[in-house]
């Protein structure tokens, strides 16, 4: 469907569907490290973010200005404007709420609840759905991966995240221009404050923890 005409009219056509086939199969890898700001629209609100990844350190940390509408951190917090960071290492998500001046421990890698495998796409069997435009404007690749429910994650042809849709309810919108990878990130990124042992409270944690929430960590 990508064609309307004849690209390379004197390739035999076993070679133009293998290239189709090598196209579509390309299914996407994250970089070892690599950070990234985004903006995040929630069905009753929106707030702005930061993403990092330390696949070697088996590290990641999402920071939300505004953590109320997030799964995990609203439901901690319920109905409270402040800002919220998920740090995963050693094994453990931990929610952190610095205004507060709390922290807690959410669910576990073995729960489900650790850092994203490099290539999560291939082991959630990730569905190749295309080109589309992303919010930004931006063409890019557009996958479909099923959890509880449908989400969309769409990449440039540079391997950049431009956008994250988990429908119905949350979008996550990259900024392509501000990625970057390759650099080691500092440890005091995913470092937590004392006292942060302690089992946090609320329904999503507690599914999480369950091994209930299983496709839907990130």
């Amino acid at each position: 469907f990508f064609f309307d005409r004849p690209l390379y009219p004197r390739m035999p056509a076993f070679l133009l569907l293998l290239a189709f086939a090598l196209c579509i199969n390309a299914v996407p890898v994250w970089p070892d490290v690599f950070s990234q700001p985004f903006n995040e629209t929630a069905l009753v609100g929106h707030t702005t973010g930061y993403y990092y990844y330390d696949w070697p350190n088996r590290r990641a940390r999402t920071d939300r200005e505004n953590g109320a509408w997030d799964r995990y951190c609203g439901s901690v917090h319920p109905f409270v404007t402040t800002p919220c960071q998920h740090i995963v290492r050693d094994g453990v998500r931990y929610l952190n709420f610095p205004r507060l001046n709390k922290c807690c421990a959410c669910c576990t890698a073995a729960k489900g609840c650790g850092v994203l495998y490099p290539n999560w796409f291939e082991k959630a069997g990730a569905k190749y759905l295309g080109h589309y435009k992303s919010r930004q404007g931006i063409m890019c690749d557009k996958w479909e991966i099923k959890g509880l429910q449908s989400n969309y994650y769409y990449e440039t042809k540079e391997g950049i995240m431009a956008e994250l849709m988990q429908m119905p309810n949350d979008d996550q919108v990259f900024d392509v221009h501000r990625f970057k990878k390759g650099c080691s990130l500092p440890d005091s990124l995913f470092q937590l404050p004392p006292n942060c042992s302690k089992q946090c409270g609320g329904p999503v944690c507690a599914l999480a923890e369950h091994n209930l929430m299983e496709g839907l960590i990130r």
